[in-house]
């Protein structure tokens, strides 16, 4: 499904349960469930309570349904839902600081993908990343969002995405090389080869 296909049927979606409520809540939840899980694993850094979030948010999504439909941009609407319970949910476990500003704005960096951000190592190496990185590294690439719209999910000025977008991908860079060579020493683990023994070639 492509961007905007995506982006009418969610709006599709959105209209259903703002006029149908609740009994519209499944066909909205198997549009959006997969990608808003894939976001709040990157700050909840764990699968269960990446689903705690995303049913606590739909459950708000449901007691207001009718703000969704007016939404701008519904999905960005989503996103920043998704982000503030599964923010409200660290703060509660007292498991996250809030990070500083970087207050440069870094040059452009360009990464050849090559199919890397579907295999597991990249999933590892983003787990390895400060969330607020992850974040923006995870909208970035697998939601496509500008750095613009990236600061309008996060509300973080769009000087500090971009420089934490650099970060992370010089991070990563590193990461999976890291990954790589630990990869290929499990592969192909090297042998000593040792002289004969004096013994040995009396024999």
């Amino acid at each position: 499904m492509s961007p905007l296909e995506f982006d009418d049927l969610l709006r599709i979606r959105a209209r259903e349960l703002a006029s149908k409520g609740v009994c519209a809540l499944g066909p909205m939840y198997d549009l959006v469930a997969a990608r808003l899980l894939r976001y709040s694993s990157t700050i909840t850094r764990t699968r269960e309570e990446a689903e705690d979030v995303l049913q606590s948010s739909l459950l708000r999504l449901a007691r207001k349904p009718k703000q969704l439909s007016s939404a701008t941009r519904p999905w960005s609407y989503l996103l920043r839902l998704v982000r503030n319970e599964a923010y409200d949910q660290l703060y509660r476990k007292k498991r996250v600081g809030l990070l500083e500003a970087i207050p440069l704005l870094p040059d452009p960096i360009e990464v050849s993908l090559d199919g890397w951000e579907r295999s597991e190592s990249v999933h590892r190496a983003i787990q390895e990343l400060p969330i607020a990185q992850a974040e923006v590294v995870t909208l970035k690439i697998w939601e496509g969002m500008s750095f613009r719209e990236i600061a309008e999910v996060t509300e973080e000025p769009l000087h500090t995405i971009a420089s934490r977008y650099r970060y992370a991908m010089e991070k990563l860079a590193a990461l999976l090389k890291m990954h790589r060579e630990e990869s290929e020493t499990v592969k192909s683990p090297g042998y000593r080869v040792c002289a004969p023994a004096e013994n040995d070639l009396k024999k």
